[in-house]
Order: structure tokens, then sequence, then C-alpha cells
């Protein structure tokens, strides 16, 4: 099933750097113009897919408003901007799925006990 024909899911809006990628294969009025424009589509979780630089640009303006997922977490790598974003999530949720970083719950473990350097 796709997400545009969920009864449980709305999809407010698609945004990519370069929007005739996606004006064959996305309704175009589902096509946000500017990331920036993101409140104007109302959304309740924005998921990110697209590049780390779009969570250092906008990651903390998205948590004040909405939910966010992030989809490249080596965003995070950035420690002033992770202390940021965590800082921003007391009102909304903060998401990384582990899928997107495989291996990273052994990289905590060895990190956790000492042996990571």
């Amino acid at each position: 099933m796709k997400i545009n024909e969920s009864s449980n899911f709305e999809l407010a809006f698609v945004w990519n750097r370069t929007k005739a990628a996606l004006e064959e294969c996305i309704d175009s009025c589902l096509i946000l113009e500017n990331i920036g424009d993101f409140k104007s589509r109302t959304p309740d979780i924005v998921v990110e897919v697209a590049h780390p630089s779009v969570t250092k640009n906008y990651g903390k303006q998205i948590l004040e408003y909405c939910d966010y997922m992030i989809g490249s977490p080596t965003a995070l790598s950035d420690e002033d901007l992770l202390e940021e974003l965590k800082a921003a999530a007391k009102v909304n949720g903060l998401y990384v799925p582990s899928g997107a970083l495989w291996g990273g719950e052994d990289i905590r473990k060895m990190s956790d006990s000492g042996i990571l350097q």
C-alpha cells in the first residue's frame, strides 16, 4: 500500500532540493518549494530522508513545531547540534530509527563498557 492511498496517514508534503526530480512522481499540490515553509502544511511529524544538512539547518525549527524523525543520523555527530535538538525535543518527539544506523547499539555497548577508543 502506498502512503498516499492509506486511510491511516495523510501526506502533508514532499520536499527535494531538486524540485524537477519530484514532478513526475508526486502530485504537484504535495511538492513543497522551500523546506522552511513546512509549517504551512501543518504536519504532525516530519520524516527526513534527504541529507544531514536538513537536520542541521531545520531540525530545531521542525522540533519546535512537530515531531521529527531523522533518516540521516550522521547529522548527530555534531555534538552542538545534538544538544540543540535534545533541548528542542522537550516539547515534541525526536526519533532516530536504529535501522538508519546499523551497528549503532553495538557501538554504544562498546563505548559504555570502555572498550571503544
